[in-house]
Parts: structure tokens; C-alpha cells; sequence
């Protein structure tokens, strides 16, 4: 059996915040944005960013989620290390998230197989069978509705030594 390597390197002179998981939040979900109505924040983007915190445990022997805790605990941070989150498309995600894996980097992204959303009932009539319908669950005159959707996607490198890794991300802005 071969030992795993992984995409960060060895660096002394490795400063603080080089180590990094840049958070990638759908702009494209206004249910997981504003799930509340125009102005809510927070509560459902927060909750699939600590999915995708979870979700980094499958990883947690892979020398590079290693490399990125040991870093966090030598500059005082209790096992996690920087994070910086971006906005993207749902469709940037995806393909983000496929091009990291390929090229290697420990890079994954949360899909929600119940993702909840409302929708007027005419609308739900028209959806197809990938969306479900839960007619008799109603909010503001709306019917609840889930599917299989993509609500995080993240990605671990070194920001300032990794050229490739920085252009993975490089046009996308911080998330608002």
C-alpha cells in the first residue's frame, strides 16, 4: 500500500492564514440565502457550512487536513485553521469542486438529498419528479417542496505558495 500524499508542501516559512478551506456558497439559492423572506440571513447557510465542516472528517487522516489542524493549533486556534468564504454559482461549485478533486486536492461539497424550499401551488404542479411535493406542509401560501441540491462546496491549499489552487477560486469575490 502507497503512502498518501497530499498537495501542501513542506514550507518553514509558512505565515499564518496560508493554510486555507475557502467556503463556496451557492448566490444562485435565494431559499438557502434569504430563507426567511428578502433580508433574513445566516441560519440555513450556517448550517450547511458546519455540514461541510462535519463532512471534512471523512478526510481527517489525509495529510493535508492534517498539515492544515497542526497549523491552526501552532497559531492558537482550538483544531480548526482559516477559512475565507466565497459567493458562486450553484454550476461553479460543481465544476470548482470536480476540477480540485482531479487535480488532487482534498475538495468536497455538500449535497442536501432534501433540500426544502416553497413554492405557490400552481408552480409545484408543474415540477417534475426530481422535486418532491409535500402538499399538506404550507407556509405563506406555499407548498413545501425538497430535492437533491448542492448547498456548499469548500476546498483546502495553501493560498500563498499554490498557484493552481488560487486560480481555482481566483474569480470568485467574498461572499456577502
Amino acid at each position: 500500500m502507497t503512502k498518501k500524499t497530499g498537495m501542501i508542501k513542506s514550507n518553514p516559512n509558512r505565515q499564518s492564514g496560508d493554510l486555507i478551506i475557502y467556503g463556496l456558497i451557492p448566490n444562485d439559492l435565494i431559499s438557502l440565502r434569504e430563507p426567511n423572506g428578502y433580508g433574513s440571513k445566516g441560519g440555513k447557510v450556517g448550517a450547511h457550512a458546519h455540514h461541510a465542516g462535519v463532512q471534512i472528517l471523512k478526510y481527517a487522516n489525509h495529510p493535508d487536513v492534517k498539515a492544515y489542524i497542526k497549523d491552526g493549533l501552532e497559531h492558537g486556534a482550538d483544531h480548526f485553521n482559516t477559512t475565507i468564504t466565497l459567493d458562486a454559482t450553484t454550476k461553479q461549485i460543481d465544476t470548482i469542486i470536480e476540477m480540485a478533486q482531479r487535480f488532487g486536492y482534498v475538495a468536497d461539497k455538500v449535497v442536501d438529498p432534501s433540500y426544502p424550499f416553497f413554492v405557490d401551488r400552481e408552480t409545484a404542479h408543474l415540477l417534475d419528479d426530481r422535486c418532491i411535493v409535500v402538499w399538506d406542509v404550507t407556509q405563506d401560501n406555499k407548498v413545501l417542496v425538497t430535492r437533491n441540491q448542492t448547498t456548499f462546496g469548500w476546498l483546502l491549499g495553501d493560498k500563498t505558495n499554490d498557484s493552481i489552487f488560487r486560480a481555482l477560486v481566483g474569480a470568485l469575490r467574498l461572499a456577502e
